[in-house]
């Protein structure tokens, strides 16, 4: 490498803005370190962010239809409930924090901090949120408290229609105890 011979603002210019070239394509070219070209980029006042030209994608770049729609979808977002704080009424549930943040009113990093358990804030103007949870969680939960009374109907509706009609309640106790059981042989066997 030479002498760091002096290279005109012009040539920067044309190379860095109009050819898109890298500080280290153009160091090769003219056979000096890259830190000397990066040295005259920020020396020119030649920087593109400074220059309000994008560091990615062409200048005046416009994201195709499909793009749009694949952004807008929000593949991995997260339903979230709202409740008021005062009440606890149910308000409605959100697709995302996006969504709701727009609808309500409110700033999106408010709401994340709500939902996340290591942040002290727990409400915001006046709502507080959670992550909405799917029916295998619910069932998951229930299942831990051995508490399957909203299932019953739904499921054994259909196995207890021919059988003789006993009382509501001793129906849930009788099928709470059967799933008790099952349970804690799962748990002495260990495979839970």
């Amino acid at each position: 490498m030479s002498a760091n011979p002096t290279i005109s603002k012009n040539w920067i210019k044309k190379k860095y803005w109009e050819e898109e070239k890298t500080a280290e394509e153009m160091a090769a070219m003219r056979k000096v370190k890259t830190s000397y070209v990066q040295a005259l980029i920020s020396k020119y006042n030649l920087t593109k962010k400074k220059n309000g030209i994008k560091r990615k994608g062409k200048k005046g770049y416009k994201m195709p239809e499909s793009e749009k729609d694949k952004h807008k979808a929000q593949p991995h977002a997260k339903p979230i409930n709202v409740f008021k704080v005062e009440s606890k009424a149910f308000v409605g549930t959100y697709r995302s924090i996006a969504h709701a943040a727009n609808e309500l009113g409110l700033l999106r990093t408010h709401i994340k901090d709500c939902l996340n358990p290591c942040k002290p804030r727990w409400s915001s103007k006046g709502y507080t949120f959670e992550h909405r949870k799917y029916k295998g969680e619910i069932i998951i939960e229930r299942r831990m408290n051995l508490d399957f009374t909203v299932e019953f109907e739904k499921v054994c509706v259909g196995l207890t229609s021919k059988l003789p009609d006993y009382p509501y309640q001793e129906r849930i106790q009788h099928y709470n105890n059967k799933l008790a059981k099952v349970w804690e042989e799962l748990i002495k066997k260990g495979k839970l």
